[in-house]
């Protein structure tokens, strides 16, 4: 640090030559997040809120209210009552929360999971001192529930699901897993990060997919709004649907307001909080539904597309695709400033986010097209 401050102009210009690095989502050309551009009322209402923080939640009671609020407008949308839960910095926190509880509620130390699971469940794992055994999927995609059975044993504390996989955007069978959970007496975690803000939606848009919480036999279920929920980041959320088992990842605090504790971090901005309050109210389901609208047309017209030039390509359940293309196409895409990521198969994995127009799928269907030509694939 220097012995004298800048002016706040020289700062700024600091800041832009930094800034004009980066990516930015409203180019059209990021393929490969998960994220996207934060909706505009969601930008005003974090600023607004910037100086609050839920981990002295005493001090700023109105957007602690708010944060309440929002959680059961998420559990809301997986049809549930009476949960409790929190919003957290992002999926990562969510699942090491969801697998805190299970630890401490459980019996053993072994956690089973489908090979698709997201990373965080093997970083979960490690910071709790638990075993992640991975098992096979099916042809599909989805958890192989006779595989991941049989690997349960008396050392099992947990099983998770995922509803909306990182690769491929596949859902478990989270009610064949609820049924397992049950009758092994077992914790079932459910990882809908980036599926429960499309899932539902796309039900109530009439496609053909099978999603839902059941009534029993799921502890907790992951969910992010920074991700198709359209607010900023950080935000993530956990929801338990026994209010009960949050009470087994609870520290106590006792010089803060409230005294105890239930998150990772201890200071927690109150900004996104305020910020998902605002676009959930703001938007509601008639405003999500159009968002998940407008972002399955479009992958479906980019599916439609890769089938006519004779690629490869996995038929989308929500808006994920991943495209059998070799790595040189791939690279030649990159080459073109296209920004796009890859399955551990090694497919072309692209997400078609709310800033992935109709423009953009044509203008990379021709890229596309054009790369494959000279690649002869």
């Amino acid at each position: 640090m220097d012995e004298r401050g800048l002016p706040a102009e020289d700062v700024r210009k600091l800041l832009s030559q930094a800034q004009s690095k980066d990516l930015s989502y409203s180019g059209g050309r990021i393929l490969g997040s998960m994220c996207t551009s934060p909706h505009s009322l969601g930008r005003e209402v974090f600023t607004q809120f910037l100086e609050t923080n839920l981990g002295d939640a005493g001090l700023f009671e109105g957007t602690k209210g708010l944060e309440s609020e929002a959680v059961e407008m998420i559990a809301g949308l997986l049809g549930l009552a009476g949960t409790s839960g929190l919003l957290t910095t992002g999926g990562t926190e969510a699942n090491i929360l969801a697998l805190w509880a299970a630890r401490n509620k459980g019996r053993g130390k072994k956690v089973v999971a489908p090979e698709t699971v997201h990373f965080s469940v093997d970083k979960a794992c490690n910071l709790l001192g638990l075993r992640l055994v991975k098992t096979a999927v099916d042809s599909r995609k989805c958890a192989d529930l006779g595989e991941l059975e049989s690997r349960i044993d008396h050392d099992t504390c947990a099983v998770v699901g995922v509803a909306g996989t990182t690769e491929y955007g596949t859902v478990d069978d989270i009610t064949g897993l609820a049924k397992i959970a049950l009758e092994k007496e077992l914790y079932l975690h459910v990882d809908a990060a980036f599926g429960g803000f499309v899932l539902p939606f796309l039900q109530e848009l009439g496609y053909p997919v099978h999603f839902e919480i059941p009534a029993s036999g799921v502890d907790s279920i992951t969910l992010d709004p920074h991700k198709m929920g359209l607010v900023p980041i950080p935000c993530g959320c956990i929801i338990f649907t026994d209010p009960e088992t949050q009470g087994f990842i609870e520290t106590e605090a006792p010089y803060l307001t409230l005294k105890r504790q239930h998150t990772v971090v201890g200071t927690r901005s109150g900004a996104a909080a305020a910020a998902a309050y605002a676009v959930f109210k703001h938007l509601g389901r008639e405003g999500y539904r159009g968002v998940v609208k407008q972002c399955m047309e479009n992958t479906i017209k980019l599916y439609r597309g890769v089938v006519k030039l004779g690629l490869a390509v996995r038929t989308p359940t929500i808006n994920v695709l991943a495209i059998d293309c070799g790595p040189e196409v791939y690279d030649a895409l990159g080459k073109m400033g296209w920004r796009l990521s890859q399955t551990r198969e090694g497919e072309m994995r692209i997400i078609v986010m709310p800033h992935v127009s109709e423009k953009v799928v044509r203008e990379f269907l021709r890229d596309l097209e054009s790369v494959a030509g000279d690649f002869h694939v």
